[in-house]
């Protein structure tokens, strides 16, 4: 599917997604409806619209849906409140900035603010909080406490690992198994994901 299909697009697409964790305690997150596809890409230089086009590909082949959001490129970190990358729930604003000056590939931050996207638009409160007891975690998103302790970050990390197409290493989630990581992916989408590797995990 091209960009411009991407963009005119609007997919109807009614699901439940299923939480089973190792305890066997099952919970449904809400169902999606009137889904869409990204509504806008700005700022973005051909290699930027690519690496855009390939972060939506890989939530397409795990089957998981996407609010409309709007995607902006910037030079300054100013509009990423100092970031890689933003999002924000108010008018569903996806940030990048900063882009190729970090060790982190602009895909993987891509990923993981998209996945933020996907959190806050399926994940309602009851699918929060199983995840936060899975992985041992005592909040969903506490400002005091360092951010990659927070379980939406950690869901942001794990969904961008579960569906890049090459091993990376998870930069921020502390795991020491890479079965961590696919249980937990497991956990959030009802699927497997996109690949399975085991040693860019920790």
């Amino acid at each position: 599917m091209n960009h411009a299909s991407r963009i005119i697009s609007t997919i109807i697409f009614i699901a439940t997604v299923v939480f089973s964790g190792q305890s066997g305690v099952r919970g449904l997150a809400p169902q999606m409806e009137a889904i869409a596809t990204p509504t806008a890409v700005t700022g973005a230089n051909p290699e930027q619209l690519a690496s855009v086009e390939k972060a939506l590909d890989r939530f397409e082949a795990a089957g998981l849906r996407l609010p409309a959001i709007s995607v902006s490129f910037h030079e300054s970190a100013d509009d990423c409140h100092g970031y890689l990358g933003h999002y924000a729930t108010a008018g569903s604003q996806l940030n990048m900035c900063n882009w190729g000056q970090s060790h982190i590939t602009p895909i993987n931050t891509l990923l993981h603010e998209l996945a933020h996207a996907w959190s806050f638009e399926f994940l309602g409160e009851d699918a929060r909080a199983a995840f936060v007891a899975h992985r041992g975690l005592d909040n969903w998103d506490d400002r005091s406490v360092n951010w990659w302790l927070r379980g939406q970050e950690q869901v942001a990390e794990i969904i961008a690992w579960g569906l890049m197409d090459e091993p990376f290493r998870s930069a921020y989630v502390n795991s020491e198994q890479c079965n961590d990581l696919a249980i937990a992916f497991e956990l959030l989408t009802g699927l497997p994901p996109l690949h399975s590797n085991t040693d860019h995990c920790e």
